[in-house]
């Protein structure tokens, strides 16, 4: 149980990064600092501040306890984002980075046109004020079970004080160096989460040996978390790297399109050999808990943990456990009020504002994605659902529209046109929406599934219908768009590789990719050997990225 002395740990972190972000406010000296970095970051800090991000509590403790329902399959949840994370760096991120972007709205303007950049911008904000809002639930609602005597209000609070002011003055500097710090920690309370519960539960041989069979199929033919659960996850993990401010704010602050693709490749590498820590901890839950089949999933892990961790360690623990989703939220904060500021507010203005108007705006929206933030917290807390199914139907409906129009017509494609790209991008949102919602209203279990088709198919066939009514795009803007993809004979990487070992690695990539793929088709024909392949394929796919590194 917690003791004063982890009660004392808990709250000397918290002050700890309230002054961290307090001195790295002061390197902040104009708008590059605060929304990028500087775009000076080299490749460990990149690694750190993406890895950080993509291991929260969501993983811990949502993740996790659905694994305690559902079974391991969830795992391609964050397998296939590092999938996604990987082919993102190598073959759609360095065309980004070449156009020295700030957001994802920025580009939508500068190849569609303002209305396209406008409508982004706004759909942004308000996706950023929900995921943020399920983020700082999550946060408080661990916090309220872990330390009972503080009520889950308070614990909003709290994070919200924290989070947002070493945010507020640091801004993406204060982010990303406070996330390698909490990367470390991060990891410390996978290690000391896993041992502990484990251990009581036989460590692996007893979890694998006293766990349903069916909970041990990675690639299941039905259920929650089945084959077209993966196939949906892959195409979303796609899109959210390729897409999600939050996320490629910190790729756009790397210090070149080498540090960019090396930076993202490592994450994708790192994270997955680190994540069934939190999954086969979940499989744990229900050896050591008879009641959890009747429990709330987001309510399994956090009391395993307490339960199950000594004093002292435990303190160590939940520091971890909240530097996890203070280095999301923090992350999202400051890519919600990079929109709001330079996307939003400096586009109305009719006067030119000064850098230290910027400067001073920035920090304003911190601000008020802040109040956003808890406004939607609470929201989250009336709706009744998990934060997994939250957060899937959210991605789902905001990032699949985004992905057909920004990357497969506007950075791949030529023909499509301003008029196609909005009533493409709200066509596909609201289709998905409605999707979403008779899914809900139906409890049908494949929600995702169909959510994301439905987005994705509103999507890429309103934008090229309404294109074809008016005028084709300015050739010199799509020209300008289609060059940053292929860069210049100087620069070391090139996404179609020069050498014939880096073509080598590029097959070997497409094998994994395919073998990947047959295991998932192969798991919904109810193949015993799919979820062998499946791994496999995922294997050889990260052997191919890594080596795709070392070549021209």
């Amino acid at each position: 149980m917690l003791g004063s002395l982890d009660i004392a740990i808990i709250f000397v972190w918290l002050a700890f990064m309230l002054i961290l972000g307090r001195l790295l406010g002061k390197s902040v000296s104009h708008t590059d600092d605060f929304y990028l970095a500087n775009r000076a970051m080299p490749v460990t800090l990149v690694v750190c501040s993406m890895a950080a991000c993509n291991l929260g509590m969501y993983n811990f403790i949502s993740e996790a306890g659905q694994a305690a329902k559902e079974g391991i399959s969830i795992i391609w949840h964050e397998w296939t984002g590092n999938m996604a994370f990987a082919f993102c760096g190598l073959f759609i991120m360095p065309g980004f980075r070449r156009l020295n972007l700030t957001t994802i709205p920025e580009f939508m303007g500068m190849r569609y046109g303002p209305k396209a950049h406008s409508l982004t911008a706004v759909m942004y904000a308000l996706k950023s004020a929900c995921k943020l809002g399920l983020g700082m639930y999550l946060a408080a609602l661990a916090g309220s079970v872990i330390l009972p005597q503080i009520s889950f209000y308070w614990w909003i609070a709290i994070f919200t004080l924290v989070v947002g002011i070493y945010t507020f003055e640091g801004g993406m500097i204060s982010v990303i160096f406070a996330d390698a710090v909490q990367f470390i920690l991060i990891l410390l309370a996978t290690l000391i989460g896993y041992s502990f519960v484990a251990s009581q539960a036989g460590w692996l041989s007893g979890i694998v040996e006293n766990s349903p069979r069916e909970f041990l199929n990675f690639v299941p033919t039905a259920g929650k978390f089945d084959y077209k659960f993966i196939i949906a996850i892959l195409f979303l993990g796609i899109n959210a790297f390729c897409c999600d401010q939050g996320m490629i704010q910190r790729s756009f602050g790397s210090k070149n399109v080498k540090t960019l693709v090396v930076s993202m490749v490592l994450v994708g590498i790192i994270l997955t050999p680190v994540n069934p820590f939190h999954f086969f901890a979940g499989l744990a839950a229900p050896i050591l808990n008879a009641n959890v089949a009747t429990m709330d999933p987001d309510a399994i892990m956090t009391q395993l943990y307490i339960t199950s961790i000594p004093a002292g360690l435990l303190g160590i623990f939940i520091v971890g456990l909240l530097a996890s989703q203070l280095s999301t939220i923090d992350a999202e904060l400051n890519a919600g009020a990079t929109v709001l500021a330079k996307d939003i507010w400096q586009r109305l203005r009719k006067k030119v504002p000064s850098a230290d108007e910027k400067l001073l705006f920035s920090r304003y929206m911190t601000v008020t994605m802040t109040a956003l933030m808890v406004l939607c917290a609470l929201l989250a807390q009336a709706t009744g659902r998990s934060v997994v199914e939250n957060f899937l139907s959210l991605v789902s409906v905001f990032d699949t529209p985004i992905f057909v129009v920004a990357i497969l017509y506007g950075l791949k494609g030529r023909k499509i046109n301003e008029q196609g790209a909005v009533a493409g991008y709200l066509g596909g949102a609201v289709i998905g929406g409605i999707a979403s919602f008779i899914c809900s209203k139906y409890n049908i279990l494949d929600y995702l599934w169909w959510t994301t088709l439905s987005a994705f198919l509103g999507s890429i066939l309103i934008t090229p219908l309404v294109s074809s009514f008016f005028a084709p795009p300015d050739k010199e803007k799509v020209e300008k768009i289609h060059s940053s993809n292929k860069g210049d004979e100087s620069e070391w990487y090139s996404i179609i590789p020069r050498s014939v070992p880096g073509k080598i690695t590029l097959g070997l990539i497409i094998t994994g990719g395919v073998l990947f793929l047959a295991g998932i088709i192969l798991g919904g024909m109810g193949s015993g050997h799919a979820s062998l392949l499946a791994v496999g394929g995922m294997v050889i796919y990260f052997v191919g990225c890594g080596t795709r590194l070392l070549f021209e």
